[in-house]
């Protein structure tokens, strides 16, 4: 079972929503572990028992860091125990896994990013301390969560852990959010990563242009939707049961930097990295010994390498990282000259490039096999191969079609026709109905 199987859309889900809005107030959170645990327990076991052992390790150190004096050597110590354990077990889960990333490897690194944010937090006393193990468990095990975050801290979380407002209108907005994800995911993110599958497989069995190109395009756009698909499925399901969502995918083909799509497309992710890594790694003393501006850029360059390797802990996604490092320490340094900064439609040309090319780190098992998608990608000799065009035809309207969604433009027409003419709510309903059945019969097929 997964949040985009039948089973959990017109079963689970359903059952869910009646038996907690049935219950009193007090008896919620309960429910709502009970149904993460449950839903785990079918979507993924062996990350339900990692989980549980971890939670349970975490809780005990919570304890001694909230016990513990302000900055004493002992809370360091528990502080770093919960960040090494962390680590370590995301790379025997990484590197003991499938080739290609897994739903376990994203809800661990969820688990993990979270579970070093509030012990983080606890130790900087920017958070209160959990005492009840119930609600620090939901806090680590919401299944709507674990599939892609957002990565929320739990300052922002315990207020809607605690207390929280249930009403109509977030079910109804809630319902439409997670259809609109879930059509995201199985009406184009799926089929555009069959697109991505076809054409990475033409590049690499012979290596020509249109197949190399087309790969990371189709994986740019893979991954924007599956981003943008179980973000809005998240914030779907966490306002019908009646829980804030951070933003976390704001439009980042618009982005004029690097830095600023990563910002708009893993915009949690991001605001992770920068409050965890970045600064801190800006006041260890081996930073101070370097001078203030290369400081700045060696923590760029730590920080991008660590989010490469929370992807998959492998050598691709490593210099995926890095890759970006240099790209943004590139952007850094270039801003600051005269005639550093590019007018806006060419920024946002360049970077939309760059991204693109940076996914061809992201596409490839191997460096070998990155090697080989370069060699596709700029053989002017071998513009175009038989597969690499029946590909080509079998996939230019999804393209096309991906490409118009993933803009901006149909935003602003929907809230200027919503503005203009005051659609009535019921329009909402029906639109989500539609959106349903077609996502249905797709699943179906």
């Amino acid at each position: 079972m997964n949040l985009f199987s039948l089973l959990f859309i017109f079963f689970f889900l359903p059952i869910a929503v009646i038996v907690y809005y049935a219950l009193p107030g007090r008896f919620r959170n309960y429910a709502l572990l009970a149904y993460s645990v449950l839903f785990l327990y079918f979507a993924m076991p062996m990350l339900l028992f990692l989980l549980a052992l971890s939670t349970c390790f975490d809780y005990l150190l919570s304890f001694f860091v909230h016990n513990a004096e302000q900055a004493s050597r002992g809370a360091k110590a528990a502080v770093l125990v919960v960040i090494v354990k962390d680590i370590l077990l995301f790379a025997v889960l990484s590197l003991s896994g499938a080739r290609g990333i897994s739903f376990e490897q994203v809800g661990f690194t969820v688990y993990a990013l979270c579970s070093i944010s509030y012990i983080v937090d606890l130790y900087r006393y920017e958070c209160d301390f959990e005492r009840d193990f119930a609600d620090f468990l939901l806090y680590n095990l919401m299944f709507w969560k674990l599939y892609t975050g957002p990565i929320s801290s739990y300052d922002f979380m315990q207020a809607s852990i605690k207390n929280r407002k249930l009403s109509p209108d977030n079910i109804i907005t809630g319902v439409q959010s997670f259809v609109l994800g879930l059509f995201m995911k199985i009406v184009l993110a799926d089929e555009l990563q069959k697109a991505l599958a076809a054409f990475h497989r033409s590049a690499l069995q012979n290596p020509n242009m249109l197949s190399g190109v087309m790969t990371v395009i189709a994986a740019t756009l893979w991954l924007f939707f599956n981003l943008w698909a179980f973000y809005n499925m998240a914030r779907g399901l966490a306002r019908i049961f009646g829980f804030a969502a951070e933003p976390d995918v704001s439009h980042p083909f618009r982005a004029k930097s690097v830095n600023e799509f990563l910002s708009k497309c893993m915009g949690t992710l991001s605001a992770f990295f920068r409050r965890y890594v970045y600064i801190p790694l800006g006041r260890l003393p081996i930073g101070g010994a370097i001078s203030g501006e290369a400081s700045s850029y060696v923590s760029i360059l730590v920080s991008t390498a660590i989010l490469g390797l929370c992807f998959s802990f492998t050598p691709p996604m490593l210099a995926f990282g890095l890759f970006l490092g240099i790209v943004i320490c590139c952007e850094r340094a270039f801003s600051k000259m005269r005639a550093g900064r590019l007018p806006g439609v060419l920024a946002v040309i360049v970077t939309n490039v760059i991204v693109c090319f940076s996914l061809s780190f992201f596409v490839s098992p191997s460096l070998g096999d990155w090697g080989t998608l370069m060699k596709a990608m700029f053989s002017f000799g071998n513009p175009a191969s038989g597969d690499g065009l029946f590909a080509f035809q079998s996939y230019a309207v999804l393209i096309v079609l991906a490409a118009l969604l993933s803009g901006y433009w149909l935003k602003a027409l929907y809230e200027k026709i919503r503005k203009g003419r005051r659609l009535h709510p019921a329009w909402g309903l029906i639109g989500s109905g539609a959106l349903l059945i077609v996502t249905t019969a797709f699943i179906i097929m």
